[in-house]
């Protein structure tokens, strides 16, 4: 989810895996198609909101989204978890990052608070694209109907989650 360029795709396709990708960002696909040209992989490709996976129950052995679904607000990211889970296979895994709420980094300084630990930074690439930050307690809380493989929160600045789906 949130493919981007595309780069876990050629990956994961030249380990031998069939390969999903979606991104809001056409130009995103569109990288994906190249990297995955000059590295003679293949992968499904759409230009998607990932609130609304189009595809049907059950249809994933596993999910992986790196730095993308905390880009929302609290009540989308948590239609967007729930839609993984409605596409993935009993048992399946879905790995993802989340940004952790840190307010004294002051990284979100020049930033408008829109929501409880949501930001819209002001300049920047990301100007205008919310951010959303978790605090452990809620990353866990949104995640209680999994089964926690994994909650690393030795990053710095992310928790990295492993969560199953329960049988």
């Amino acid at each position: 989810m949130g493919c981007g360029d595309g780069r876990h795709l050629v990956h994961f396709a030249q380990l031998g895996y069939e390969m999903y990708g979606i991104d809001m960002s056409a130009w995103g696909i569109l990288r994906s198609q190249h990297l995955l040209s000059n590295n003679n992989s293949l992968a499904h490709l759409i230009v998607g909101d990932i609130q609304y996976l189009p595809y049907a129950p059950e249809s994933f052995d596993a999910v992986i989204s790196f730095h993308v679904i905390h880009h929302n607000f609290l009540s989308d990211i948590l239609k967007t978890v729930r839609n993984v889970n409605r596409i993935l296979c009993k048992g399946g895994v879905f790995f993802t990052t989340l940004l952790k709420f840190q307010p004294a980094s002051g990284r979100f300084n020049d930033a408008d608070e829109v929501e409880q630990r949501t930001y819209l930074p002001k300049v920047g690439k990301e100007a205008g694209l919310p951010h959303h930050l978790f605090t452990e307690e809620e990353a866990r809380s949104m995640f209680s109907p999994w089964r926690l493989l994994q909650f690393d929160a030795s990053d710095k600045g992310n928790f990295h989650i492993l969560a199953q789906k329960r049988l």
